[in-house]
């Protein structure tokens, strides 16, 4: 029922400041605070004066500071900066996840999921870009960005016996989100567009993405793997159930390509649309992980997906279009070598594995109407 879950409230306040000046350059800097309070429960006045809390919240009070900068270097050249922080409130199923029951060996046994005092998280974030208009005929702009999400709220697993042994192993598991989690993402936006000419324009969106991402506690898991401590080839011991897994990261550039013609006498618009991805790449730094592509760096290859739009204006507001996804119907397949399965005993491998990357080819028609009111 509703009153198992109680509502949960939220308290910001925000205040910004724009100044524009011309001291040499046009520029243009804004200030701003956020003040985020998630769920406050009392005020104690003592934080006016001592390094404790001066408002208590369930899950977290944030100060979120931002500043941003934009500089008009000619009339066709732009530069622009910012940095701020902001904070997410925890989501209420991960506050509130329902308790694990289980019947193991016999008995039955259930555990708490939840946490009433999971905090919510911050996120910095970094940009600095600059924008370039060559005279009407075309516009290019590139923006470099970092983000950076502490204590993240994540799934932390223990095994059902924890309190009486926390290195219990081969039995069944239960989870509670708590914020051990961090990210960092990197990258580069690189775009040009052309004018129309006689009705052709081209747009290209290029974007380069980094994410590296991790924990700040230790990872359980119920079935290390053993160990060889010999050399010898014959397994001794085995992992530790509680794990430093350390990071992982993956990294990925993609290209958009856009060709469109418009016919404006004849209400027709033709977009042509290519995206590539010229690589995808992940690896883990588990220092744990064993096997024959323990810590190995998984990559696909480049692929192309080509799409076109027909649309015709009947009317003032009312648009038809018929278009095709995938209209080559490449679906991008590729050689998985990692799943593809090996046989010890005799040192030989299993049948080849491929995936695909694209959707079949699929077409369809859209008609869209506004009312002008």
């Amino acid at each position: 029922s509703f009153d198992d879950v109680p509502g949960m409230h939220q308290i910001s306040f925000y205040a910004e400041d724009r100044i524009s000046a011309n001291i040499g350059k046009r520029f243009s800097l804004i200030l701003g605070v956020r003040y985020d309070l998630f769920k406050p429960q009392n005020v104690n006045w003592r934080g006016l004066w001592k390094n404790t809390e001066f408002i208590k919240c369930q899950h977290g009070a944030f100060l979120a500071p931002r500043i941003g900068l934009l500089v008009k270097l000619s009339k066709n050249t732009q530069v622009r900066a910012g940095y701020g922080i902001s904070a997410k409130i925890p989501s209420m199923s991960y506050i509130f996840k329902p308790p694990e029951s289980r019947l193991y060996n016999g008995n039955y046994y259930s555990h708490d999921q939840s946490n009433f005092n999971l905090k919510g998280y911050r996120i910095e974030e970094t940009k600095i870009g600059m924008d370039h208009r060559f005279g009407e005929l075309a516009a290019f702009s590139l923006e470099l960005y970092q983000f950076y999400r502490d204590d993240e709220p994540i799934a932390q697993f223990y095994p059902f016996f924890y309190q009486i042994n926390p290195d219990t192993i081969l039995v069944p598991t239960f989870s509670r989100f708590e914020n051990i989690g961090w990210s960092q993402q990197r990258g580069i936006e690189i775009a040009l567009r052309t004018a129309p000419i006689y009705g052709v324009s081209f747009t290209t969106i290029g974007t380069y993405r980094f994410t590296k991402s991790g924990f700040h506690s230790l990872r359980y898991t119920s079935s290390p793997s053993v160990i060889d401590t010999n050399n010898d080839g014959i397994p001794d011991a085995i992992n530790p159930a509680w794990q430093d897994v350390k990071d992982r990261w993956r990294e990925k550039l993609i290209i958009d390509y856009q060709i469109s013609y418009l016919a404006k006498e004849l209400g027709l618009w033709f977009q042509l649309v290519a995206q590539q991805i010229p690589f995808a790449r992940k690896k883990s730094n588990n220092p744990y992980e064993s096997g024959l592509w323990a810590n190995y760096t998984y990559e696909k290859p480049n692929k192309w997906v080509f799409n076109f739009r027909l649309s015709k204006s009947l009317s003032k507001g009312t648009t038809i279009s018929f278009y095709v996804n995938n209209f080559l119907d490449d679906r991008g397949v590729f050689e998985v070598p990692w799943l593809r399965t090996y046989y010890p005993s005799s040192g030989t491998w299993g049948d080849k594995v491929f995936q695909s990357r694209n959707f079949p080819i699929f077409w369809g028609i859209e008609v869209s109407s506004s009312l002008g009111m």
